[in-house]
């Protein structure tokens, strides 16, 4: 059980024991008692800083061992600890080596070489051994670009000399080489979906190329008259198709340039300057004749697929002048048509004004005189279309056209005249 002091002497005389060299036996050791723990008691004030002498009371005898279960006492009051008497001196200094033995020596003695004795017979060869180890696989010979091999700017490895690869090669990324050479073949290889290839006639052939760059624009050239045997080129632009070229020009060769199956527009002009003698009585003659020199491509040809049109819009003017003072400004009989002839005897007649329905005109003569050297002007203009579709297919050798004019008239007429036709691919709706 727990003991209380009055004092701090009383205290240390406690732990001291007056006549004993031995400490007693310690009681036994009574039972546990119930896991409480009583309140912490209130901590004391602190002593005074001074240290009372020394005790010299006995330590009792421990006494009984208190009934179980007893109730844990108040702590006590701590006392002040005690002053620490002084450190005795230490020895620090290491005692004295001592002194080093004595090391011995080692005397090794080589005897003289003895002579060389003659050189036996050679034995037999003996048995071949097994097969060692492979050795290491030696260098690769793709090297690292960064060593000045290769095109600047890659990264990766690089091969110098040629390759050889028997069997397909496929590459994931794209190919960027100095240059594609395919070797031409009679036809394109089986197996492959859309290939690429050359025909023996050096043509590049492909079931589907589409040229398609954006808002960029477009390069395309066929020469010398586009896909004559094989199918036309199309274009194909939801909104529009811009082709412009600021230093070079842009060739569209082809014998048709169509949209939505109808022909874009070309046009041909033929001008002739002459003399006109009619001698009168309303027979319609033919009072001149020129060639019209159409380029062959654009009639005579056979498209894959036909012309788009062959049929052409023609816009005839005849200026005439210094009728001579004849009496015939007012001919109420004047009539004029025009009609065309190939190299064959053929001939292609326009729609609207023939020999049964020509372009008649009743008027005076311009009465305008300012320029001083010419007068009596009439000028007379029409429109009409004819269609070429019997030039297709024919020979080159039915070019050029003649281009026929008539006349008629009551009185005789003798005149200075200019003459335009223009010719213009057109669609009849």
């Amino acid at each position: 059980m727990s003991r209380f002091f009055n004092d701090y002497n009383q205290y240390l005389g406690s732990q001291r024991c007056c006549n004993l060299k031995t400490q007693g036996n310690p009681g036994p050791q009574g039972p546990t008692g119930p896991a409480m723990i009583g309140p912490r008691g209130n901590t004391g004030p602190e002593g005074a800083s001074f240290t009372g002498p020394t005790g010299r009371g006995c330590r009792g005898p421990t006494g009984e061992p208190g009934p179980a279960g007893g109730p844990t006492g108040p702590i006590g009051q701590s006392g002040p600890t005690g002053f620490t008497g002084p450190t005795g001196p230490m020895n620090l200094e290491p005692g004295p080596t001592g002194p080093t033995g004595h090391t011995g020596t080692i005397i090794t003695h080589t005897g003289s070489t003895g002579y060389t004795g003659p050189t036996g017979p050679q034995g037999s060869t003996g048995y071949t051994g097994p097969t060692g180890q492979p050795g290491p696989t030696g260098g690769s010979p793709w090297r690292p670009t960064n060593l000045g091999i290769g095109i600047t700017g890659y990264t990766g490895i690089g091969y110098t000399g040629d390759a050889m690869i028997f069997g397909k090669l496929y590459v994931q990324g794209g190919i960027d080489p100095t240059y594609l050479a395919l070797e031409p073949q009679p036809s394109g290889p089986a197996g492959f979906t859309n290939p690429l290839w050359v025909d023996n006639s050096g043509f590049l052939r492909s079931e589907k190329i589409l040229l398609q760059s954006g808002n960029t624009g477009i390069n395309c050239s066929l020469s010398p008259y586009g896909m004559t045997g094989s199918g036309p080129l199309t274009i194909t632009s939801v909104d529009a198709l811009t082709l412009s070229s600021p230093i070079q020009p842009i060739n569209l060769n082809a014998l048709n340039v169509n949209s939505y199956n109808y022909s874009m527009p070309i046009c041909f002009e033929t001008y002739a300057t002459d003399v006109i003698n009619y001698g009168g009585g309303q027979a319609l003659t033919n009072v001149f004749t020129t060639n019209v020199n159409f380029p062959p491509e654009f009639f005579v040809e056979t498209p894959s697929v036909g012309y788009t049109s062959t049929k052409w819009r023609i816009g005839f003017t005849l200026q005439t002048w210094n009728a001579g003072g004849q009496n015939n400004s007012s001919d109420k009989a004047l009539a004029f048509y025009i009609d065309f002839q190939d190299q064959a005897t053929n001939f292609y007649t326009p729609t609207i004004f023939t020999v049964a329905t020509p372009y008649c005109k009743h008027n005076n003569n311009s009465s305008w005189t300012a320029g001083g050297t010419n007068s009596e002007f009439q000028s007379h203009t029409w429109t009409d279309y004819i269609d070429f579709t019997g030039l297709v297919g024919t020979s080159v050798s039915n070019l050029p056209l003649n281009l026929y004019l008539y006349m008629g008239s009551d009185n005789p007429h003798d005149f200075t005249f200019k003459l335009l036709c223009s010719f213009t691919r057109t669609n009849v709706v």
